[in-house]
């Protein structure tokens, strides 16, 4: 359902991306579905930032071995409580979404990441292990989980909405 990758950025990078994230503008209300009564933090826009339109995109492109097209960056934030719902982010079947893990700490009390089959029956659970993050179809059914209790912390995870872009073979016909 997912890939996992591991060490994504450099100690320089991530003070980078820390800076960024900690000055950005931080709004409460965000939602997974437009029906959903569960609300949580966003710091939209942050395509709007070089950082993570282009190095980090980067990053994702070479780890991923895919070129891709920017729909959306923004970051996510939860607290104690802040419960994702159930949600799929696209139902283009060339749509993919990275989700980058921020937070330091024990990834037993950040906060998984499950996913589901189209009647929400978990599949899979994936562990937001520090400077970690995985690609998945936007096509599937996922939701985040607040952190626990004794995560004095803003949960956050980068999400990037990406279409896929197929490349065609440079070779002649000749």
């Amino acid at each position: 359902m997912y890939k996992q990758y591991y060490d994504i950025l450099s100690p320089e990078e991530y003070e980078i991306c820390k800076k960024i994230i900690t000055n950005s503008y931080w709004k409460y209300g965000h939602t997974s579905t437009s029906e959903s009564a569960h609300k949580f933090w966003i710091t939209p826009l942050l395509e709007k930032h070089n950082f993570f339109s282009e190095k980090f995109l980067n990053k994702i492109e070479e780890l991923t071995n895919s070129k891709f097209k920017i729909h959306r960056i923004y970051g996510n934030g939860q607290t104690f409580g802040q419960e994702g719902e159930w949600h799929k982010d696209s139902l283009d079947k060339d749509d993919y979404t990275f989700l980058y893990y921020f937070n330091e700490g024990n990834a037993d009390l950040i906060g998984n990441t499950y996913f589901a089959d189209k009647n929400n029956i978990l599949k899979d659970i994936c562990k937001p292990i520090f400077n970690s993050g995985i690609i998945f179809k936007s096509n599937v059914n996922h939701r985040g989980s607040s952190p626990n209790i004794n995560f004095n912390n803003l949960r956050i995870t980068i999400a990037f909405k990406l279409k896929k872009i197929e490349i065609k073979s440079t070779k002649s016909l000749l």
